[in-house]
């Protein structure tokens, strides 16, 4: 995709992003970019206030492109950020500048407040290790690689990445939550917006109050609602990482209701389902709502990128 394309609209499109320009441009936004509210206490209550402002100006437009007027040429030459006492005392905050290569790692009495160049924010909690790999007019990246992270991010869709030992995150225009082991497990939970979760091709969707795990030696596994039962949870980490996964994929599709349809969506690209396991779980989708007129089933088990794409709007209906 071209750089420009954000911006003014020339140069070729992504057909992810021309996707949802057209189903949802009406929602586009065009007024300059909220102010972030600064205010004090605990992250989640910054964090809180500053996704109130953006929803309630309607800033939030899934990653659809919004104007922002000029951006500078060059590369931002650092990000600041203040390490922060956790418990009032003697000591302050320091202000700080973050640039390509620098790492922030925080202990139990320490956390970091990040600004991400000029599309938001990020909270990183004490005991955890961040790195900021690179940051430019096309990209801004991240890598946890221990701890915990909330990223608060007002931007065109795969601008801002965050890297983990088991996926990177790319953010569409969104709040989430992004958690790191000391074994290099993640798990991202979304508050709002949406999130890919990538590695190796594989993409996993994970919109608002969604979560998806993912493991160190075998990557993402499948997204679901917070909402899920435990006999779903429990099911899809036996098909996600388990070594013997027996009937995993039965007790998935029998534990799956309607809203459930977002895992059953991603279950459609899972790299381990042959066409055959993709047909058993399409079946499932149909039984809580048949295909539009415009789609073939053919299509949806090829992994038609655009057929998947009018699928998914479909069924956020339930979700």
């Amino acid at each position: 995709m071209s750089d420009e394309y954000l911006w003014d609209k020339t140069g070729a499109p992504d057909p992810e992003v021309e996707h949802l320009e057209r189903v949802l441009g009406e929602a586009r936004f065009d007024g300059p970019p909220p102010e972030m509210p600064v205010t004090s206490g605990r992250p989640g209550l910054r964090f809180a206030v500053a996704a109130a402002v953006l929803i309630g100006i309607g800033a939030l437009t899934f990653g659809l492109a919004i104007d922002r007027g000029a951006r500078p040429e060059t590369p931002q030459p650092g990000w600041a950020y203040m390490l922060v006492p956790v418990e009032n005392g003697d000591r302050t905050a320091e202000a700080r500048t973050l640039v390509a290569g620098d790492w922030i790692e925080t202990d139990a009495t320490t956390r970091a407040d990040l600004t991400v160049a000029d599309i938001g924010r990020v909270d990183l909690d004490p005991d955890s290790r961040l790195q900021l790999v690179r940051t430019g007019d096309d990209e801004h990246r991240l890598r946890l690689e221990r701890g915990r992270m909330q990223a608060l991010v007002d931007a065109p869709p795969r601008l801002f990445v965050t890297e983990t030992p088991a996926g990177d995150a790319v953010d569409l225009g969104c709040l989430y939550t992004l958690e790191v082991d000391e074994a290099g497990n993640g798990l991202l939970v979304v508050e709002v917006g949406m999130v890919m979760y990538e590695r190796g091709g594989y993409e996993a969707f994970v919109p608002a109050k969604a979560r998806c795990e993912a493991r160190k030696d075998k990557g993402m596994g499948t997204p679901y609602f917070e909402t899920a039962s435990g006999a779903l949870r429990a099911a899809l980490r036996r098909l996600d990482f388990g070594d013997a996964q027996g009937n995993a994929l039965s007790d998935v599709i029998e534990a799956c209701t309607v809203r459930d349809t977002l895992t059953l969506w991603n279950l459609l690209q899972h790299p381990a389902l042959d066409q055959a396991a993709r047909g058993r779980v399409l079946d499932r989708i149909e039984a809580f709502k048949e295909l539009p007129d415009e789609l073939t089933r053919d299509a949806v088990l090829d992994r038609d990128a655009e057929t998947l794409l009018s699928l998914r709007d479909a069924l956020g209906l339930y979700w």
